[in-house]
Protein backbone atom coordinates (compact mmCIF):
# COMPACT_ATOMS: atom_id res chain seq x y z
CA UNK A 1 0.00 0.00 0.00
CA UNK A 2 2.94 2.36 0.87
CA UNK A 3 4.33 1.76 -2.46
CA UNK A 4 1.18 1.90 -4.27
CA UNK A 5 1.02 5.65 -2.21
CA UNK A 6 4.55 6.81 -3.34
CA UNK A 7 3.93 5.93 -6.95
CA UNK A 8 0.23 7.61 -7.14
CA UNK A 9 1.64 10.63 -4.85
CA UNK A 10 4.95 11.13 -7.22
CA UNK A 11 2.48 10.78 -10.86
CA UNK A 12 0.09 13.46 -9.46
CA UNK A 13 3.59 15.36 -8.67
CA UNK A 14 4.45 15.15 -12.13
CA UNK A 15 1.24 16.02 -13.87
CA UNK A 16 1.18 19.21 -11.59
CA UNK A 17 4.88 20.20 -12.66
CA UNK A 18 3.49 19.68 -16.66
CA UNK A 19 0.73 21.64 -16.20
CA UNK A 20 2.57 24.20 -14.87
CA UNK A 21 5.46 24.39 -16.98
CA UNK A 22 4.63 22.53 -19.77
CA UNK A 23 6.47 19.26 -21.03
CA UNK A 24 9.21 17.81 -23.65
CA UNK A 25 10.49 14.69 -24.52
CA UNK A 26 13.30 12.60 -22.89
CA UNK A 27 16.54 14.30 -24.66
CA UNK A 28 18.99 12.57 -22.93
CA UNK A 29 18.40 8.89 -21.31
CA UNK A 30 20.36 6.93 -19.68
CA UNK A 31 23.00 4.05 -20.96
CA UNK A 32 24.33 1.69 -18.04
CA UNK A 33 26.99 0.06 -18.91
CA UNK A 34 27.16 -3.48 -17.06
CA UNK A 35 29.91 -6.23 -16.47
CA UNK A 36 32.70 -7.80 -15.14
CA UNK A 37 35.94 -5.64 -14.24
CA UNK A 38 38.33 -5.92 -17.14
CA UNK A 39 36.10 -6.56 -20.05
CA UNK A 40 36.63 -3.40 -22.12
CA UNK A 41 33.24 -1.01 -20.81
CA UNK A 42 35.18 1.92 -20.35
CA UNK A 43 36.81 1.13 -23.71
CA UNK A 44 33.59 0.59 -25.38
CA UNK A 45 32.03 4.16 -24.18
CA UNK A 46 35.40 5.79 -26.40
CA UNK A 47 35.01 4.10 -29.16
CA UNK A 48 31.62 4.87 -29.10
CA UNK A 49 32.02 8.27 -28.65
CA UNK A 50 34.98 8.68 -30.64
CA UNK A 51 34.62 11.39 -34.10
CA UNK A 52 35.81 10.38 -37.16
CA UNK A 53 39.29 11.45 -37.36
CA UNK A 54 39.82 10.19 -33.89
CA UNK A 55 38.59 6.58 -35.35
CA UNK A 56 40.70 7.13 -38.45
CA UNK A 57 43.84 7.22 -35.78
CA UNK A 58 42.86 4.51 -33.48
CA UNK A 59 42.43 2.54 -36.86
CA UNK A 60 46.00 3.60 -38.18
CA UNK A 61 47.35 2.79 -34.79
CA UNK A 62 46.46 -0.39 -34.63
CA UNK A 63 47.58 -1.50 -37.77
CA UNK A 64 51.12 0.27 -37.07
CA UNK A 65 51.85 -1.16 -33.48
CA UNK A 66 49.20 -4.46 -33.82
CA UNK A 67 46.83 -5.44 -30.67
CA UNK A 68 47.47 -4.46 -26.92
CA UNK A 69 50.81 -2.84 -27.31
CA UNK A 70 52.45 -0.18 -25.58
CA UNK A 71 49.84 2.14 -24.05
CA UNK A 72 46.78 -0.43 -25.02
CA UNK A 73 48.56 -3.08 -23.51
CA UNK A 74 47.36 -2.20 -20.22
CA UNK A 75 44.08 0.12 -21.32
CA UNK A 76 41.56 -2.55 -19.81
CA UNK A 77 44.02 -3.70 -16.58
CA UNK A 78 42.89 -3.64 -12.95
CA UNK A 79 44.74 0.04 -12.82
CA UNK A 80 43.15 1.40 -14.93
CA UNK A 81 39.84 0.22 -13.81
CA UNK A 82 36.77 2.38 -13.28
CA UNK A 83 36.02 3.04 -9.71
CA UNK A 84 32.23 3.76 -8.87
CA UNK A 85 30.45 4.84 -11.55
CA UNK A 86 31.69 7.15 -14.20
CA UNK A 87 28.90 9.48 -15.51
CA UNK A 88 29.63 10.85 -18.93
CA UNK A 89 27.21 12.34 -21.89
CA UNK A 90 28.39 10.86 -25.05
CA UNK A 91 26.78 11.72 -28.65
CA UNK A 92 25.97 9.11 -30.92
CA UNK A 93 25.58 9.24 -34.60
CA UNK A 94 22.48 7.65 -36.13
CA UNK A 95 19.29 8.73 -37.88
CA UNK A 96 18.37 10.51 -36.59
CA UNK A 97 21.63 11.12 -33.89
CA UNK A 98 20.59 11.27 -30.12
CA UNK A 99 22.84 11.79 -26.87
CA UNK A 100 23.23 9.69 -23.92
CA UNK A 101 24.04 9.99 -20.57
CA UNK A 102 26.38 7.16 -20.21
CA UNK A 103 26.74 5.31 -16.46
CA UNK A 104 29.90 3.19 -16.79
CA UNK A 105 29.65 1.00 -13.38
CA UNK A 106 32.78 -0.52 -12.17
CA UNK A 107 33.31 -4.24 -12.71
CA UNK A 108 35.25 -5.12 -9.81
CA UNK A 109 33.46 -6.54 -6.74
CA UNK A 110 33.93 -3.67 -4.02
CA UNK A 111 31.83 -1.83 -6.16
CA UNK A 112 28.85 -3.38 -6.57
CA UNK A 113 27.62 -2.18 -3.63
CA UNK A 114 27.29 1.21 -5.23
CA UNK A 115 25.39 0.13 -8.48
CA UNK A 116 21.66 -0.51 -7.06
CA UNK A 117 22.10 3.24 -5.25
CA UNK A 118 21.23 5.43 -8.15
CA UNK A 119 19.95 3.03 -11.05
CA UNK A 120 16.86 2.72 -12.31
CA UNK A 121 14.98 1.26 -15.64
CA UNK A 122 13.09 4.54 -16.02
CA UNK A 123 14.35 6.12 -19.65
CA UNK A 124 17.11 3.46 -19.93
CA UNK A 125 19.24 1.26 -21.79
CA UNK A 126 21.97 -1.20 -20.57
CA UNK A 127 23.67 -2.45 -22.19
CA UNK A 128 25.68 -5.96 -21.07
CA UNK A 129 29.44 -6.80 -21.87
CA UNK A 130 31.33 -9.68 -21.74
CA UNK A 131 34.96 -10.67 -22.83
CA UNK A 132 34.86 -13.08 -26.32
CA UNK A 133 38.42 -14.22 -25.55
CA UNK A 134 38.47 -17.54 -24.79
CA UNK A 135 35.49 -18.55 -25.90
CA UNK A 136 36.50 -20.87 -28.45
CA UNK A 137 38.98 -22.83 -26.90
CA UNK A 138 36.34 -25.22 -25.47
CA UNK A 139 37.50 -24.24 -21.95
CA UNK A 140 34.49 -24.61 -19.94
CA UNK A 141 35.50 -23.10 -16.92
CA UNK A 142 36.21 -19.82 -19.61
CA UNK A 143 32.27 -20.08 -21.24
CA UNK A 144 30.81 -20.86 -17.65
CA UNK A 145 32.50 -17.79 -15.97
CA UNK A 146 31.21 -15.52 -18.56
CA UNK A 147 27.37 -16.85 -18.69
CA UNK A 148 27.91 -15.82 -15.06
CA UNK A 149 28.73 -12.65 -15.44
CA UNK A 150 25.60 -12.06 -17.95
CA UNK A 151 23.20 -13.99 -16.24
CA UNK A 152 24.40 -11.82 -12.85
CA UNK A 153 23.66 -8.52 -14.33
CA UNK A 154 20.50 -9.58 -16.01
CA UNK A 155 19.06 -10.76 -12.91
CA UNK A 156 20.85 -7.84 -11.06
CA UNK A 157 18.77 -5.63 -13.49
CA UNK A 158 15.58 -7.19 -13.34
CA UNK A 159 15.82 -6.98 -9.62
CA UNK A 160 16.03 -3.24 -9.82
CA UNK A 161 13.39 -2.45 -12.44
CA UNK A 162 11.05 -4.96 -10.30
CA UNK A 163 11.35 -2.72 -7.43
CA UNK A 164 9.73 0.45 -8.92
CA UNK A 165 6.53 -0.40 -9.57
CA UNK A 166 4.37 0.01 -12.42
CA UNK A 167 6.22 0.24 -15.71
CA UNK A 168 5.71 1.94 -19.17
CA UNK A 169 7.50 -0.35 -21.03
CA UNK A 170 10.50 -3.00 -20.77
CA UNK A 171 13.75 -1.31 -20.31
CA UNK A 172 16.40 -2.28 -23.15
CA UNK A 173 18.94 -4.89 -22.75
CA UNK A 174 21.63 -4.93 -25.68
CA UNK A 175 24.98 -7.41 -25.30
CA UNK A 176 28.24 -6.54 -26.61
CA UNK A 177 30.97 -9.11 -26.70
CA UNK A 178 34.59 -7.24 -26.87
CA UNK A 179 38.09 -8.24 -27.97
CA UNK A 180 36.62 -9.90 -30.77
CA UNK A 181 40.39 -10.12 -32.36
CA UNK A 182 41.75 -11.58 -29.26
CA UNK A 183 43.08 -15.36 -29.10
CA UNK A 184 40.21 -17.84 -28.30
CA UNK A 185 37.45 -15.32 -29.74
CA UNK A 186 34.64 -17.25 -31.66
CA UNK A 187 33.91 -14.23 -33.45
CA UNK A 188 32.84 -14.68 -37.01
CA UNK A 189 31.82 -12.49 -40.13
CA UNK A 190 27.82 -12.12 -40.50
CA UNK A 191 26.16 -13.17 -43.81
CA UNK A 192 26.52 -9.52 -45.19
CA UNK A 193 29.50 -7.92 -45.29
CA UNK A 194 28.09 -5.10 -44.33
CA UNK A 195 26.93 -6.49 -40.75
CA UNK A 196 30.16 -6.72 -39.38
CA UNK A 197 31.03 -9.30 -36.79
CA UNK A 198 28.72 -11.75 -34.39
CA UNK A 199 29.67 -14.31 -32.15
CA UNK A 200 27.76 -17.89 -32.25
CA UNK A 201 28.64 -18.36 -28.29
CA UNK A 202 26.93 -14.70 -28.00
CA UNK A 203 24.20 -15.33 -29.81
CA UNK A 204 23.01 -18.51 -28.68
CA UNK A 205 23.47 -16.79 -24.99
CA UNK A 206 20.74 -14.13 -26.99
CA UNK A 207 18.42 -16.72 -27.76
CA UNK A 208 18.38 -18.20 -23.98
CA UNK A 209 18.10 -15.03 -22.22
CA UNK A 210 15.42 -13.52 -24.47
CA UNK A 211 13.35 -16.25 -23.99
CA UNK A 212 13.92 -16.25 -19.58
CA UNK A 213 13.82 -12.60 -19.52
CA UNK A 214 10.71 -12.02 -21.96
CA UNK A 215 8.34 -10.84 -19.66
CA UNK A 216 10.56 -8.27 -17.95
CA UNK A 217 13.26 -7.02 -20.65
CA UNK A 218 13.68 -6.47 -24.17
CA UNK A 219 16.65 -8.13 -25.50
CA UNK A 220 18.01 -6.90 -28.60
CA UNK A 221 18.06 -10.03 -31.12
CA UNK A 222 21.99 -9.19 -32.26
CA UNK A 223 24.88 -9.95 -30.19
CA UNK A 224 27.56 -7.35 -31.30
CA UNK A 225 31.15 -8.84 -31.46
CA UNK A 226 33.07 -5.86 -31.12
CA UNK A 227 37.10 -4.96 -31.51
CA UNK A 228 36.94 -1.33 -29.86
CA UNK A 229 40.72 -0.36 -31.16
CA UNK A 230 39.38 0.20 -34.60
CA UNK A 231 36.44 1.77 -36.45
CA UNK A 232 34.67 -1.37 -37.07
CA UNK A 233 31.16 -2.03 -38.56
CA UNK A 234 29.75 -3.56 -35.43
CA UNK A 235 30.43 -0.25 -33.92
CA UNK A 236 28.55 1.01 -36.14
CA UNK A 237 25.22 -1.33 -36.23
CA UNK A 238 25.78 -0.77 -31.92
CA UNK A 239 25.36 2.95 -32.25
CA UNK A 240 22.20 2.65 -35.08
CA UNK A 241 20.77 0.09 -32.06
CA UNK A 242 21.48 2.37 -29.96
CA UNK A 243 20.09 5.35 -31.30
CA UNK A 244 17.11 3.30 -32.31
CA UNK A 245 16.29 2.34 -28.36
CA UNK A 246 16.60 6.64 -27.88
CA UNK A 247 13.83 6.74 -30.57
CA UNK A 248 11.71 4.09 -28.61
CA UNK A 249 12.38 5.74 -25.20
CA UNK A 250 11.12 9.27 -26.32
CA UNK A 251 7.91 7.82 -27.66
CA UNK A 252 7.13 5.74 -25.51
CA UNK A 253 8.28 7.36 -22.01
CA UNK A 254 6.83 9.92 -19.56
CA UNK A 255 7.59 13.38 -20.86
CA UNK A 256 9.92 15.33 -19.27
CA UNK A 257 8.57 18.73 -17.45
CA UNK A 258 9.42 21.63 -18.79
CA UNK A 259 11.40 23.33 -15.71
CA UNK A 260 13.48 20.13 -15.39
CA UNK A 261 14.33 20.39 -18.81
CA UNK A 262 15.70 23.98 -18.32
CA UNK A 263 17.51 22.94 -15.28
CA UNK A 264 19.02 19.92 -17.03
CA UNK A 265 20.69 22.02 -19.57
CA UNK A 266 21.99 24.54 -17.26
CA UNK A 267 23.72 21.47 -14.92
CA UNK A 268 26.96 20.95 -16.73
CA UNK A 269 27.84 24.71 -15.94
CA UNK A 270 26.98 24.11 -12.49
CA UNK A 271 29.24 21.56 -12.36
CA UNK A 272 31.78 23.09 -13.78
CA UNK A 273 32.22 25.32 -10.94
CA UNK A 274 31.46 23.02 -8.01
CA UNK A 275 30.21 19.56 -7.68
CA UNK A 276 28.13 20.23 -4.60
CA UNK A 277 25.46 23.82 -3.82
CA UNK A 278 23.08 24.86 -1.21
CA UNK A 279 19.35 24.13 -2.07
CA UNK A 280 18.70 27.87 -2.02
CA UNK A 281 21.52 28.86 -4.32
CA UNK A 282 20.66 25.96 -6.62
CA UNK A 283 17.16 26.82 -6.90
CA UNK A 284 18.51 30.45 -7.77
CA UNK A 285 20.27 29.34 -11.17
CA UNK A 286 16.94 28.50 -12.48
CA UNK A 287 16.54 32.16 -12.62
CA UNK A 288 12.33 31.49 -12.13
CA UNK A 289 12.57 34.18 -9.23
CA UNK A 290 8.60 33.62 -8.81
CA UNK A 291 8.70 30.00 -8.77
CA UNK A 292 6.46 28.58 -6.35
CA UNK A 293 7.70 27.33 -3.49
CA UNK A 294 5.96 23.96 -2.88
CA UNK A 295 6.90 22.65 -6.25
CA UNK A 296 10.75 22.93 -5.62
CA UNK A 297 10.83 20.11 -3.95
CA UNK A 298 9.05 18.28 -6.29
CA UNK A 299 11.57 19.28 -9.12
CA UNK A 300 14.80 17.84 -6.69
CA UNK A 301 12.78 14.57 -6.60
CA UNK A 302 12.60 14.60 -10.20
CA UNK A 303 15.76 15.62 -11.13
CA UNK A 304 17.40 12.65 -8.80
CA UNK A 305 14.96 10.06 -10.03
CA UNK A 306 16.72 10.48 -13.50
CA UNK A 307 19.87 10.75 -11.58
CA UNK A 308 20.63 14.31 -12.58
CA UNK A 309 21.41 15.34 -9.19
CA UNK A 310 22.04 13.21 -5.53
CA UNK A 311 19.21 14.73 -3.08
CA UNK A 312 18.67 13.20 0.18
CA UNK A 313 15.44 14.61 1.17
CA UNK A 314 14.83 12.52 4.09
CA UNK A 315 18.15 13.28 5.84
CA UNK A 316 17.76 16.84 7.90
CA UNK A 317 21.69 17.08 7.84
CA UNK A 318 21.71 16.79 4.07
CA UNK A 319 18.45 18.38 3.05
CA UNK A 320 19.71 21.64 2.01
CA UNK A 321 22.55 20.40 -0.15
CA UNK A 322 23.01 19.13 -3.67
CA UNK A 323 25.21 17.20 -4.87
CA UNK A 324 24.57 18.65 -8.81
CA UNK A 325 27.33 16.26 -10.00
CA UNK A 326 26.18 12.29 -9.15
CA UNK A 327 29.72 11.43 -11.20
CA UNK A 328 31.47 13.21 -8.26
CA UNK A 329 30.23 11.68 -5.39
CA UNK A 330 29.93 8.04 -6.93
CA UNK A 331 33.74 7.52 -8.45
CA UNK A 332 35.76 10.54 -7.19
CA UNK A 333 34.52 9.72 -3.32
CA UNK A 334 33.29 7.00 -3.24
CA UNK A 335 35.44 5.02 -5.56
CA UNK A 336 38.28 6.35 -3.59
CA UNK A 337 36.77 5.39 -0.21
CA UNK A 338 36.34 2.10 -1.74
CA UNK A 339 39.78 1.34 -3.15
CA UNK A 340 41.37 -1.47 -0.84
CA UNK A 341 44.80 0.05 -1.83
CA UNK A 342 43.69 3.82 -0.59
CA UNK A 343 43.99 2.56 3.09
CA UNK A 344 47.80 1.20 2.54
CA UNK A 345 49.36 3.84 4.05
CA UNK A 346 46.78 4.25 7.10
CA UNK A 347 46.11 2.09 10.29
CA UNK A 348 45.88 -1.65 9.67
CA UNK A 349 42.66 -1.55 11.73
CA UNK A 350 40.57 -0.43 8.40
CA UNK A 351 41.94 -3.99 6.94
CA UNK A 352 41.24 -5.98 9.62
CA UNK A 353 38.03 -4.67 11.13
CA UNK A 354 36.93 -2.16 8.25
CA UNK A 355 37.21 0.55 11.01
CA UNK A 356 38.60 3.93 10.74
CA UNK A 357 38.05 7.40 12.11
CA UNK A 358 36.65 10.54 10.21
CA UNK A 359 40.00 12.38 10.39
CA UNK A 360 41.72 9.35 9.16
CA UNK A 361 39.21 9.31 6.27
CA UNK A 362 40.02 12.94 5.88
CA UNK A 363 43.70 12.37 5.65
CA UNK A 364 43.05 9.79 3.03
CA UNK A 365 40.71 11.81 0.77
CA UNK A 366 43.58 14.37 1.34
CA UNK A 367 46.36 12.61 0.15
CA UNK A 368 44.49 11.85 -2.85
CA UNK A 369 43.73 15.62 -3.68
CA UNK A 370 40.55 15.47 -2.37
CA UNK A 371 41.09 18.21 0.60
CA UNK A 372 37.08 19.07 2.45
CA UNK A 373 36.41 21.12 4.98
CA UNK A 374 35.20 20.56 8.30
CA UNK A 375 31.46 21.06 6.97
CA UNK A 376 32.16 19.40 3.76
CA UNK A 377 33.42 16.01 5.52
CA UNK A 378 30.28 15.61 7.90
CA UNK A 379 28.39 15.89 5.08
CA UNK A 380 30.10 12.99 3.06
CA UNK A 381 29.91 11.12 6.22
CA UNK A 382 26.71 12.06 6.46
CA UNK A 383 25.84 11.42 2.93
CA UNK A 384 27.88 7.83 3.14
CA UNK A 385 25.98 7.16 6.23
CA UNK A 386 23.11 7.75 4.40
CA UNK A 387 23.43 5.01 1.58
CA UNK A 388 24.18 2.55 4.19
CA UNK A 389 27.99 2.72 3.35
CA UNK A 390 29.18 2.98 6.92
CA UNK A 391 27.73 3.93 10.61
CA UNK A 392 29.32 5.54 13.37
CA UNK A 393 31.10 2.80 16.39
CA UNK A 394 30.76 4.79 20.19
CA UNK A 395 33.83 5.85 21.59
CA UNK A 396 36.32 3.61 23.10
CA UNK A 397 37.01 6.32 25.60
CA UNK A 398 36.18 9.75 26.65
CA UNK A 399 39.79 10.49 27.11
CA UNK A 400 41.53 9.56 23.80
CA UNK A 401 40.52 11.89 21.36
CA UNK A 402 41.89 9.54 18.68
CA UNK A 403 39.27 7.65 18.86
CA UNK A 404 36.36 9.48 18.59
CA UNK A 405 34.24 9.55 15.60
CA UNK A 406 35.00 5.89 14.83
CA UNK A 407 33.42 4.49 11.31
CA UNK A 408 32.79 1.05 10.54
CA UNK A 409 32.70 1.01 6.52
CA UNK A 410 31.60 -2.62 5.85
CA UNK A 411 32.97 -2.91 2.48
CA UNK A 412 36.49 -2.13 3.53
CA UNK A 413 36.16 -5.58 5.43
CA UNK A 414 38.71 -8.14 3.91
CA UNK A 415 39.61 -10.62 6.17
CA UNK A 416 37.89 -14.13 6.39
CA UNK A 417 35.90 -15.63 9.27
CA UNK A 418 37.95 -19.05 10.55
CA UNK A 419 36.78 -22.28 9.42
CA UNK A 420 33.96 -23.77 11.34
CA UNK A 421 35.14 -25.42 14.79
CA UNK A 422 38.68 -23.32 14.70
CA UNK A 423 39.90 -22.09 17.81
CA UNK A 424 37.70 -19.34 19.12
CA UNK A 425 34.63 -20.58 17.13
CA UNK A 426 31.56 -22.33 18.70
CA UNK A 427 31.85 -26.62 17.31
CA UNK A 428 29.84 -27.47 15.28
CA UNK A 429 26.24 -29.34 16.83
CA UNK A 430 25.43 -32.55 15.25
CA UNK A 431 22.29 -30.99 14.08
CA UNK A 432 24.07 -27.72 12.27
CA UNK A 433 26.47 -30.22 10.49
CA UNK A 434 23.72 -31.70 8.76
CA UNK A 435 20.93 -29.80 8.19
CA UNK A 436 22.24 -25.76 9.66
CA UNK A 437 20.55 -23.92 11.68
CA UNK A 438 18.13 -21.26 10.76
CA UNK A 439 16.42 -18.38 12.38
CA UNK A 440 13.69 -16.11 11.29
CA UNK A 441 12.29 -16.29 8.31
CA UNK A 442 13.79 -17.87 5.79
CA UNK A 443 13.81 -16.42 1.82
CA UNK A 444 13.74 -18.77 -1.14
CA UNK A 445 14.51 -17.28 -4.78
CA UNK A 446 14.36 -18.58 -8.19
CA UNK A 447 17.48 -19.35 -8.75
CA UNK A 448 17.46 -19.01 -12.70
CA UNK A 449 16.09 -15.32 -12.62
CA UNK A 450 16.53 -13.49 -9.27
CA UNK A 451 19.22 -13.21 -6.64
CA UNK A 452 20.44 -10.89 -3.61
CA UNK A 453 22.52 -8.28 -4.82
CA UNK A 454 26.36 -7.72 -3.70
CA UNK A 455 25.36 -4.82 -2.34
CA UNK A 456 23.27 -6.25 0.39
CA UNK A 457 24.88 -7.63 3.21
CA UNK A 458 27.19 -4.58 3.56
CA UNK A 459 24.14 -2.37 3.65
CA UNK A 460 22.13 -4.52 6.00
CA UNK A 461 24.58 -4.29 8.04
CA UNK A 462 24.74 -1.25 8.69
CA UNK A 463 21.11 -0.78 8.55
CA UNK A 464 20.59 -3.31 11.57
CA UNK A 465 23.15 -1.79 13.71
CA UNK A 466 21.79 1.51 13.31
CA UNK A 467 18.01 0.59 13.97
CA UNK A 468 18.85 -1.67 16.87
CA UNK A 469 22.20 0.59 18.04
CA UNK A 470 24.38 -2.36 19.43
CA UNK A 471 27.23 -1.67 21.79
CA UNK A 472 30.75 -2.65 19.44
CA UNK A 473 30.50 -6.10 21.55
CA UNK A 474 27.98 -7.21 20.20
CA UNK A 475 28.67 -7.40 16.79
Amino acid sequence: DNKLDKAFHKAKEHQRLIKEFGEGPVTQPKLFVCGAGGVGKTTLVSALSRTAVQQTVSRVKHKLFGRRKSVEEDVDSIDNATRGIDIKCIKLKGSPPCKYSVWDLAGQAEYYVTHELFMTGDSAVFVVVTSLAGISNKQEAVTETREQDISYWLKFIKGRITQEGRRISKPHVIFVGTKKDMPGSDAIRMSSMSDGWTSPWGQRMVQKYRKLYESVLDIHEDFFAIDCFKSSKALRRLSTALCGCHTEIAETSEKVPGICGKVMEILPELRADTPVMGKDEFVSSWNEPRFPQDLISAVLRYLSSVGEIIWFEHTCELETRVFVDPSWLCNTVIGTLLQPHEWTDFQSEVASKGVVTKDIMQQMFASRGLKFEESMMQGIVKALETIGLCYQLPNRSDEDEDEKERLMVPCLLRTQRPPLGSPGCWPPSSVMKHTGAHIGRRLVIAEETDMFSMGLIPQMQVHIVERLKLKETEY
